[in-house]
């Protein structure tokens, strides 16, 4: 009797697991592979000619793979560097993106999600780390601090009303916000496009992005 007990556990264990398994789907993922050294990330939009570089490992800035991308802001013309793209239709959904803040070129990033009208959800990072959500549209403090110079990766989970931020440490979900409202700016709508982006400032700022995932949480 005992040993069935125990049976019926393990496969109700093992049922339960595949559920949550398949109620993720992956509908977007971009590692930078197809890209060429020094060329734009392919599929995905620039606002200036060096706003997203592709680099390989020789950089010493790629999480996953053979290849990243760099962001790098324009002094020149006072412009952020900024890539976007837009994804599949996501109403209840996780974006997980690894980053890098090299401290010799450290600057704030931006992290964000929109739907067709607008920012549905920001995540503001420091130079130094110092994570800050946009709640409402509104930045709040500081968090918690990610240290410059070395990869981490941040975890934005949503659904119709509300999204959370986490960043992983050694594979475990940690929360920095929970239950936060969406920035009004994105409406009542699914979100529909990913934008990265390094601050706009008189000197150069580089920060580095790879391994970006997309889920739709409501299969």
């Amino acid at each position: 009797m005992r040993k069935l007990s125990i049976a019926v556990v393990v496969m109700m264990l093992v049922a339960a697991f595949s559920m949550t398994a398949a109620a993720e789907e992956l509908v977007f993922f971009d590692s930078f592979e197809e890209g060429t050294v020094g060329g734009h990330p392919v599929g995905w939009d620039v606002n200036h000619d060096t706003a997203g570089i592709v680099v390989d490992a020789a950089s010493g800035f790629v999480s996953d793979g053979n290849l990243a991308v760099e962001l790098n802001n324009n002094p020149g013309d006072d412009l952020y560097g900024i890539i976007e793209r837009a994804i599949p239709e996501v109403r209840v959904g996780k974006l997980m993106v690894d980053f890098y803040q090299n401290n010799a070129w450290r600057d704030n990033i931006n992290i964000e999600v929109f739907s067709p009208s607008g920012r549905l959800i920001g995540v503001f990072v420091t130079g130094s780390g110092n994570v800050r959500p946009r709640p409402g549209g509104e930045q709040t403090g500081n968090l918690v601090n990610l240290p410059n110079d070395r990869w981490h990766t941040m975890v934005l989970t949503w659904d119709e009303n509300v999204f959370n931020v986490y960043y992983l440490d050694n594979g475990n979900l940690v929360p920095i916000l929970e239950n936060a409202a969406f920035d009004p700016a994105g409406g009542d709508e699914s979100a529909t496009k990913i934008l990265l982006n390094v601050s706009r400032r008189e000197e150069p700022k580089k920060a580095y992005v790879d391994n970006i995932r997309v889920y739709d949480l409501s299969k």
